[in-house]
Parts: structure tokens; C-alpha cells; sequence
């Protein structure tokens, strides 16, 4: 192996080092690191994780002890095509019961969640169980993504075009099967390797029990072993080798029936697809069916498709609206989280305060009551006694820089003061200009219903329904007047509601003052953008828009 990997964790004392990669050219080791011994010839897995497999990324804990990398990918790779794995090692090497796994798609994800953890639909509730070797109590395999992780591949699931694989789950579950049976009969290989080293001859040069033409060793061949080899470790072998056998026949008949099973499930879904792309086709053409009706029905299936884009999209555009809802709120808590812990600190500094002042109080009441000036004169402990003319111009000092403190304060005093009284230039001339001209007094017109009825519709006629004419329509403000703002709020707070789903009193209120203020339509538009999807922001302040403009016409007409 090459040198060991990097660190990960924190806090002292927490020294936990990274298995090197298993790279693509089937090396082991860190990339530039001497030496690095060659990997084994199934491990066919790449680099290390980058900020790009952020959604392919996952934790894998409650690997058995003693289960080596090459039987856990063979388990690993079962739900998908896997990318890197490494493994956390010790400081003395030892591997750990955890470590990453990178798979190459999002679907993988999915499957590896349904399959060891039993989440998802369909999923494997009962998990799956590595056994260990030598006895070895066996664990269950977990698989974990972080919040980050789990938002994104919840993205990935909401937007997808197809449900959960379950039969692709049933084989998944038969191949991470097969690779569990492997690695039992990988135990029983080693034992009897173990038992061949400790002096049984081979036949042929065959390791592990086999001839060079696949058989087994027969039973009768144990009479070759050394006539000194002890009777108990003779049976122990005989046995050893026949349970060895009557594995690899089931094995081998599983795998037999397992293969005949897939071609039998895959023929019937190919029969049962051609049937069912023939029936479509007789359904939606017939047997004699005429130009006009196939023309007919591609129409129709292009309008379906059409209405099944707009049903994608509008789901699409309320699961953004939802998602911006909910970072406004998340960001809304982070931020009274922030402003409780700023009160709590000062309140927690006060109180400090008040109580070392109070200790300071104590201590000097108790010092002066019990102060007696000839003992502390004869003791010259304290400064005033041991070098007066010091402890003068220690006082001059002090008392300098408290005059200059209480002259700063009297005039940060006077500027508030002074800043509290000013009022802007703008604001002042805007004042200046409303007392000098006050709204005009509406006068309504004398008209029968079916005139007002008539004046209104010509009104509605005339606004523009373009985005650029009805913003630059010149908004009459003199007449949005207290009962115009009451409609216009009650109107804002139901296209809220719409957008949003729920009330927003505040964005209300915000929206209301933007009107007040006389801000134009761009510049809502604008503010509304930091808000909502921009579209939405468009649409809302054309409707608003238009309302606007009515209010204000309607009165100066009369209406």
C-alpha cells in the first residue's frame, strides 16, 4: 500500500485516515504516491469524490468486521454503477465499518435508499446483512446522504418522468444475494486452503479441493494423506469437502433456474409490449381509418402533449414558488434566531455589568467604613501615601480625559438633536408642494346606470393591456385617496394569497407603501423579483397596475 491516507474528523485526539482510492487503472494509492501496490483485478472503481458527485455521494455504515472491499463493492454495485469507493482506515491501518461510496447516477441513489435503508416506495424494509467470517456476528448494511444531499436528490425525484424500478429491485435484491452467498463460500475456500497449506497434497497442483478439469476431489482420495495425519482432522476435511461440494451444485442450480427465470420475464414483457403497441395502433388508427381521422388523431395527441407541458410547468413553477417560501422563512428564523441571541448577550452583559458594579460598591462601602488613616499611612501600601506628588498627576490625568469624555457626549448629544429636527430638502419640498395644492374634490357625474355602466366599460377599454403602455400610462396620484388605497389593499392581499398560497400581510404592507410613495411600475416590478419568480412578479404588477390606473381615472372622471 502507499503512505497513508488524508485525514478526516476534528477535534483533538481524532486521528482517522482514508483508505487510498480505487482508481480506473486498477491501482491502488493516492495520486503521486511512490510505491503504490497494484489494486485487485475486479476493483475497477475511479477517483475520489469531487464537489461535482455532490448528488451521487453517500455515507455507508455498518460494514461487518472482517468483510473485505472487494465482496462490499460486489454488494455496493448491485443498485448501480459505482464511480469511487474508499474506506476510513486507522493509524494502524485497520479498516473501519464505514466509509463513501460514489455512484454515477441519481437513480442508483434512489435504489441503494429503497434497498438498504427501506425507504422509497417499494422499498426493502428487512435491509440487508453482512455476514462475517469466522463466526462473526453479521450487521446490517446502512447507506446515509446529508440534508444538502437529500434536498437535491428530492429535487431529482419531484422532476423525474418515471416511477420507482421494482422489478429492477427484485434482481438488484438477487445479485446483492448472490454476492453475500460468494462470500460464504469464500470462507469455506479459505479453510480448506488453511488446511491444505497445514500439509494435505493437492491433486495435480489444484488448489482448494478441484482438478484442473473443474471436479472435485473424491472422497477416496484422502486415503493419498500422510499415514501420521491425525483421524480427528481426516473427517473434519471429508466433511469440509462434501458440504464444499453440495454448495457449489446449489449454487450452480440456483444460478441455472435464475438465468431461465429472467428469460422467461423478459420474453412475456417483450409480448406484452408488442400487444400493446399493436392494440394502440388499431385504437387510434383502424383498419380502414381515412386521412381525416389520422389527421385528426395526431391533433389530438399533439393538444394531450401540449396540455401535459402545461401541466409540467405550472406544477414545476408552484414547487419553486413553494421552495422560495420556504428559504424566505428559513431565512426569516435564522435571522430572529440571530436577533434573540444578540438580546440574550445583552442582557447577559447588563447584568455583568450591574452585578460587578454592584461588588465594587460592596467592597468600597465595607474599605471606607473600616478605613483608618493612620494605619494605612504607617503601612504605605497604597499609592496616595507611598509617592503623593505620583498619585497627583495620576489624578490630573484621569480627570482629563473624563472632561474630554463628557464633552464628546454633549456633543454627540446636540447632533442627534439637531439631526432629529432637519428635515430632508426632497421630503420638505414634497410637503411644501401637497399643502400648497390639496387633491382636487371629486364631484360625481349625474348619469342613469346604463350611462355609468356604459363609462366604465370605455374606461376598461382604454387601458392598456401591453406591458409597455400601461406602464408608461400617466397614473393621475391627486386622486388615490383613502378609500382607493382600501380597495387597492384588499386587492393586493387576494393576488398575494394566489401567488403564495397563504397571507403575507407584510409583503402587503410593503406593496402598499411602494403605492403611496408614487413608485413606478418598473420599480416594483423590480422589488417584486427579490420576492417571487420573476414571471410572477411581471403578471402581479400588470394586474396591480391596471387596478391602479382604473381608481385613479374612475374618480377623476366622475365615475
Amino acid at each position: 500500500m502507499g503512505p497513508p491516507g488524508p485525514m478526516i474528523g476534528g477535534g483533538p485526539g481524532v486521528h482517522v485516515h482514508m483508505a487510498p482510492p480505487i482508481r480506473m487503472d486498477g491501482t491502488q494509492g493516492f495520486p503521486g504516491a511512490p510505491g503504490a501496490a497494484p489494486a485487485s483485478p475486479h476493483s475497477v472503481l475511479s477517483i475520489m469524490p469531487g464537489p461535482e458527485d455532490k448528488l451521487t455521494t453517500m455515507f455507508v455504515s455498518g460494514i461487518t468486521d472482517g468483510v473485505s472491499d472487494e465482496n462490499l463493492i460486489n454488494v455496493l454495485k448491485a443498485c448501480g454503477k459505482l464511480k469511487s469507493w474508499k474506506r476510513v482506515m486507522d493509524p494502524q491501518g485497520k479498516p473501519k465499518g464505514f466509509g463513501f461510496v460514489v455512484y454515477t447516477d441519481p437513480e442508483d441513489v434512489l435504489a441503494a435508499l429503497r434497498i438498504f435503508n427501506g425507504e422509497g416506495e417499494g422499498a426493502n424494509e428487512n435491509g440487508v446483512e453482512l455476514p462475517g467470517p469466522d463466526g462473526t456476528p453479521a450487521k446490517r448494511l446502512m447507506v446515509k446522504i446529508d440534508a444538502e444531499t437529500r434536498k437535491l436528490i428530492e429535487q431529482y425525484q419531484a422532476n423525474r418522468m418515471q416511477d420507482s424500478d421494482r422489478e429492477g429491485d427484485e434482481n438488484r435484491l438477487a445479485e446483492i444475494q448472490e454476492a453475500i452467498n460468494k462470500m460464504k463460500g469464500e470462507d469455506v475456500d479459505d479453510f480448506l486452503k488453511s488446511i491444505a497449506d497445514a500439509g494435505i497434497p493437492k491433486r495435480d497442483g489444484s488448489p482448494n479441493g478441484t482438478a484442473d478439469d473443474g471436479s472435485f476431489i473424491k472422497l477416496e482420495d484422502l486415503n493419498d494423506l500422510p499415514p501420521d495425519f491425525p483421524a480427528e482432522q481426516r473427517e473434519l476435511v471429508t466433511r469440509e469437502i462434501a458440504l464444499f461440494r453440495d454448495r457449489a451444485a446449489q449454487k450452480d442450480k440456483e444460478r441455472k433456474e435464475r438465468e431461465e427465470r429472467e428469460t422467461m420475464e423478459r420474453l412475456k414483457r417483450e409480448e406484452h409490449e408488442r400487444e400493446k403497441e399493436k392494440k394502440r395502433v388499431q385504437q387510434q388508427m383502424g383498419h380502414d381509418a381515412s386521412a381525416e381521422e389520422i389527421g385528426r388523431s395526431r391533433r389530438l395527441s399533439r393538444k394531450e402533449e401540449e396540455q401535459e407541458w402545461e401541466r409540467t410547468r405550472a406544477a414545476r413553477r408552484q414547487t419553486l414558488m413553494e421552495e422560495n417560501l420556504k428559504e424566505r422563512e428559513k431565512r426569516w428564523l435564522h435571522q430572529e434566531e440571530d436577533r434573540a441571541k444578540k438580546r440574550a448577550a445583552v442582557l447577559k452583559g447588563r447584568q455583568e455589568h450591574f452585578q460587578n458594579l454592584e461588588k465594587k460598591k460592596n467592597f468600597w462601602t465595607t474599605r471606607l467604613a473600616e478605613w483608618d488613616d493612620d494605619v494605612e499611612s504607617e503601612k504605605r501600601e497604597e499609592k496616595y501615601y507611598r509617592d503623593h506628588q505620583a498619585w497627583l498627576n495620576m489624578r490630573r490625568h484621569m480627570r482629563q480625559r473624563e472632561m474630554k469624555m463628557d464633552a464628546d457626549h454633549r456633543k454627540a448629544e446636540e447632533h442627534e438633536i439637531e439631526m432629529g429636527q432637519r428635515v430632508p430638502e426632497g421630503e420638505e419640498a414634497i410637503r411644501e408642494e401637497r399643502e400648497a395644492s390639496p387633491p382636487p374634490v371629486v364631484v360625481g357625474r349625474i348619469m342613469t346606470k346604463e350611462e355609468r355602466q356604459a363609462a366604465i366599460q370605455a374606461l376598461i377599454s382604454q387601458i392598456p393591456a401591453d406591458r409597455e403602455g400601461l406602464f408608461a400610462w400617466p397614473v393621475r396620484w391627486d386622486y388615490l385617496d383613502e378609500a382607493s388605497l382600501a380597495i387597492l389593499r384588499e386587492f393586493t392581499g387576494k393576488k398575494i394569497m394566489e401567488y403564495l398560497q397563504e397571507e403575507e400581510q407584510e409583503l402587503v404592507n410593503f406593496v402598499m407603501d411602494k403605492i403611496k410613495n408614487r413608485t413606478s411600475a418598473e420599480a416594483l416590478v423590480v422589488e417584486m423579483t427579490k420576492m417571487m419568480e420573476e414571471e410572477a412578479a411581471d403578471l402581479f404588477v400588470k394586474k396591480l397596475w391596471r387596478r391602479v390606473v382604473y381608481e385613479t381615472e374612475s374618480r377623476a372622471q366622475g365615475l
